[in-house]
């Protein structure tokens, strides 16, 4: 018997989805087959978001996943993922991929769903803002650019505790030994229908739009330092 008063996880991660993620491609297996099919689910939805069905995620490698089949995330499961948590080859796997996510809560209905992207971040960090914030990695589009060329970052943020107000995020590129900025870009640390009071998952990563820091066009060459707070 199905409780249909209950919420339904199904709804809370497709909206979820929608507000946090770039669209991708997501693999789901059939307890999950319409949960990103709006003619089937019934879901509505903000962006269009393309699934595939797969009952064994570990039928391809997760290269041939993302660069030959175009996927970008996965919706396991969590009899999958204990499946795959109990075998060393699932462990490795599950490794190399971004834990997102998870859907688990009881007194919904819908089935348990971890949800996960399939590439990690570039460079991975354990640096602490406070004893809430943590920043776990962040993507750089390069280390080294010419006078009037863009830099592009993207982080990765989880919340050890709840933060207690609504934090902003700066970027400066300075000199090696002196803090003043020279550039810099500001904003959310996330985006923006996620200030950081609504950060109260501490499994949840959080992943920031992409920031371009613009490289003063007169900036003498040498070597320089990005600083973020």
């Amino acid at each position: 018997i199905i409780n249909r008063e209950l919420p339904d996880r199904r709804v809370a991660m497709r909206e979820w989805f929608d507000i946090n993620l770039d669209p991708g491609t997501v693999i789901v297996n059939t307890d999950n087959h319409k949960t990103f099919n709006p003619f089937w689910g019934g879901i509505p939805y903000l962006h269009w978001v393309d699934w595939w069905l797969s009952n064994n995620i570990m039928e391809h490698p997760l290269d041939e996943w993302v660069q030959q089949r175009g996927m970008s995330y996965a919706a396991l499961t969590k009899a999958e993922l204990d499946d795959l948590e109990s075998r060393a080859d699932g462990q490795a796997y599950l490794a190399k991929m971004l834990h997102l996510r998870d859907f688990f809560a009881p007194g919904w209905r819908g089935p348990q769903t971890a949800f996960y992207r399939l590439w990690r971040m570039q460079t991975e960090t354990d640096i602490h803002f406070g004893d809430a914030i943590h920043l776990i990695g962040y993507d750089q589009s390069s280390t080294t650019a010419q006078p009037g060329d863009t830099l592009t970052f993207r982080f990765y943020w989880q919340a050890v505790a709840a933060p207690t107000d609504n934090y902003s995020l700066f970027i400066h590129l300075t000199s090696l030994d002196d803090p003043t900025p020279l550039a810099q870009a500001d904003g959310a640390p996330a985006v923006p229908e996620r200030p950081t009071l609504s950060w109260n998952d501490p499994d949840e990563t959080l992943i920031s739009p992409p920031f371009t820091l613009t490289i003063p066009a007169d900036l003498r060459p040498g070597e320089y330092r990005v600083r973020i707070g």
